[in-house]
């Protein structure tokens, strides 16, 4: 079993489900759909936000930046998470 420690950084409105403005879990798969599952079993009100659920990938209007960086192309069942990965799923800014 793969055991991999993450750090998730959480801003506006996950912050305000979450209660956190970060935080560390233990994954049992490299997988980044892991990590997701995860997140929707663990706070069930995100699923609308990060997961499409038709297209059974990440909603196309959340931008995921890992260790700093956004990948060139993530996709929820192909993307693999290492050891100590900072993650931030980032929701469209709204203004006026």
């Amino acid at each position: 079993m793969i055991l991999i420690r993450v750090k998730l950084l959480y801003f506006s409105e996950l912050k305000e489900i979450t209660h956190k403005a970060e935080e560390y879990l233990e994954l049992s798969n490299d997988s980044l759909k892991i990590l997701v599952d995860l997140l929707i079993i663990k706070y069930p009100q995100i699923k609308n936000i990060i997961w499409n659920e038709k297209a059974k990938d990440l909603n196309d209007n959340i931008s995921i930046i890992i260790n700093h960086e956004i990948p060139r192309e993530v996709k929820a069942q192909n993307f693999h998470l290492k050891n100590n990965d900072v993650i931030a799923f980032l929701l469209p800014v709204a203004g006026g």
